[in-house]
């Protein structure tokens, strides 16, 4: 499960999230896409963001974030950690799917409920 940070890096040409990327099923969920999508457009603008939105949409899988036992966990993730909102809901889908949340946000290494795995700039 990727967290903005981890697309950002991977479209910087991060050589670890490529080979995780090529080598890994890979899923995003809708909070971390908008995050990403914000954070590229603000930086390269609106148009190159679009097109590398379209780019994850139709190579990851989307995880609908509107399922009951992704919006609690991710309720009691931020309760427990003091998560932003995309932390929390990264957590929570990484558990959904059974996967592993990655990131660049060494913060996160600490949570105890979910493989997290940080990946540096």
């Amino acid at each position: 499960m990727l967290d903005a940070s981890a697309i950002m890096l991977y479209f910087y040409g991060n050589e670890k999230l490529k080979e995780i990327i090529e080598n890994s099923e890979v899923y995003v969920n809708s909070v971390n896409l908008t995050e990403f999508l914000y954070a590229y457009a603000r930086a390269k603008g609106w148009k190159e963001g679009l097109f590398k939105y379209s780019i994850i949409r139709n190579s990851f899988k989307l995880i609908d974030v509107n399922k009951d036992d992704i919006i609690t966990t991710s309720a009691k993730l931020k309760i427990r950690y003091n998560l932003s909102l995309g932390d929390s809901f990264l957590l929570a889908s990484a558990k959904h799917v059974k996967g592993v949340a990655v990131t660049s946000d060494h913060e996160l290494k600490d949570v105890k409920e979910v493989k997290v795995l940080v990946v540096s700039l």
